[in-house]
């Protein structure tokens, strides 16, 4: 997926009953799957944010503490993914400095497993180029700041041979 592509797909998005503030092109049923990949959009400043969301708390249902088997109470529990805004401080900084109303949440697809959700996030996160892309004032274009464990800004991008 492109940027222009990313644009687009904006605009065909529309809200869904139990959704709460997310959109998406068709209605989504969160049975069966693991979670899903979102963009975020700042439509003041046109900047965006690409994550992933779980619709269900996962991780181990029992654990050991002091060596002590305890139940993972919030195992298999729904998650705030109706209200979540997302990961980045900054994005959530924005949100609170402006108006909710002024940012889209649009769901980009749906996966039923943690590792196909985990691959997803990365995969569209590289093919958006999150970490470099900037607008024509030369400011960051995504409020990402990773992706999958990768923590900093590269210098150079690669040149065509």
């Amino acid at each position: 997926m492109e940027y222009k592509e990313l644009k687009k797909l904006i605009k065909l998005g529309s809200k869904h009953e139990g959704q709460g503030h997310w959109i998406s092109t068709n209605p989504v049923n969160p049975v069966g799957l693991h979670g899903f990949v979102y963009v975020i959009c700042n439509t003041i400043d046109d900047k965006y944010y690409v994550g992933k969301k779980n619709f269900l708390h996962g991780g181990k249902k029992n654990y050991k503490r002091k060596g002590i088997k305890v139940p993972n109470y919030k195992y298999g529990t729904e998650t705030n993914w109706k209200d979540y805004t997302g990961s980045s401080a900054d994005l959530n900084l924005d949100i609170a400095k402006n108006n909710k109303d002024d940012f889209i949440f649009l769901m980009l697809r749906l996966y039923p497993t943690r590792g196909g959700l985990s691959y997803g996030e990365a995969n569209l996160q590289h093919k958006l180029d999150v970490l470099t892309l900037r607008c024509k004032k030369d400011k960051l274009k995504f409020y990402n700041g990773a992706i999958a464990g990768i923590k900093f800004i590269p210098k150079e991008t690669g040149q065509p041979t």
